[in-house]
């Protein structure tokens, strides 16, 4: 059974969470969320436009700031809770 790291972590540090991950050997293997908020279906144009934004920035922002991974619907939208769940890098 492979070692894994468990972090519960705010949705605005995502970034910061998957630089510390790959400084320390780690892999981002799952993102999943615990429960949807109630009214954050009218956040949902924000979440479209995010997109768009993301898919215009092209790779040299998805190289520099993890862009098209921090974007995701889940890490967006992400409800109550953001659970990450990384394993120990193959390369290590």
């Amino acid at each position: 059974r492979p070692e894994f790291a468990l972090v519960h972590i705010s949705r605005p540090l995502y970034p910061l969470l998957k630089m510390a991950l790959d400084f320390a050997g780690f892999d981002v293997e799952e993102i999943t969320t615990v429960s949807s908020k109630k009214n954050q279906v009218l956040l949902y144009p924000f979440y479209f436009l995010i997109t768009l934004f993301t898919a215009m920035k092209g790779k040299k922002g998805n190289a520099k700031y993890w862009i098209k991974e921090s974007n995701r619907a889940n890490v967006l939208m992400g409800g109550n809770a953001l659970m990450v769940m990384a394993g120990v890098s193959k390369g290590n």
